[in-house]
């Protein structure tokens, strides 16, 4: 009994966070439209990773679909066996491309931000610099 409420309960928790997903990207992507303090590279970079992570949610609210109605469509127990074994081989496979398209983007990330990182670290060590001959000059009664 567990067996038949479980892959549905699983199935739709999956699609339905698939779908949260799908929706909080379109709205941060429509708050990067609306933001004219970013310059090209940026949008450019948030529109990749728009689409990346919109195709990434998609298909884990497809493979939660598939869970949930794995087996009301293939009665494997009905000599089906080998569709059983494709139907979820399928299931599995679309898994894997959700981590290899995951990992594809925060790879994506990693590389957009780290020049964006050093660009501020840079700026933080001009501002202490500042910071320091303010302070050199206030000490030494100078104002």
């Amino acid at each position: 009994m567990l067996d038949k409420i479980l892959a549905p309960i699983v199935g739709g928790t999956l699609f339905i966070a698939g779908c949260v997903l799908i929706w909080s990207h379109i709205r941060t992507w429509r708050g990067h439209q609306a933001d004219e303090s970013l310059d090209r590279s940026d949008i450019q970079h948030f529109r990749s990773r728009y689409r990346r992570r919109l195709q990434v949610s998609g298909v884990l609210a497809l493979i939660g679909l598939l869970v949930a109605i794995g087996d009301a469509l293939i009665p494997w127990q009905k000599g089906l066996l080998a569709w059983f074994a494709i139907y979820w081989l399928v299931v599995l496979l679309l898994a894997v491309v959700v981590i290899i398209m995951g990992l594809r983007d925060m790879r994506a990330t990693q590389t957009h931000a780290k020049p964006e990182m050093a660009r501020i670290q840079y700026h933080q060590r001009e501002l202490e610099r500042q910071l320091l001959e303010e302070r050199s000059k206030r000490s030494n009664g100078q104002h």
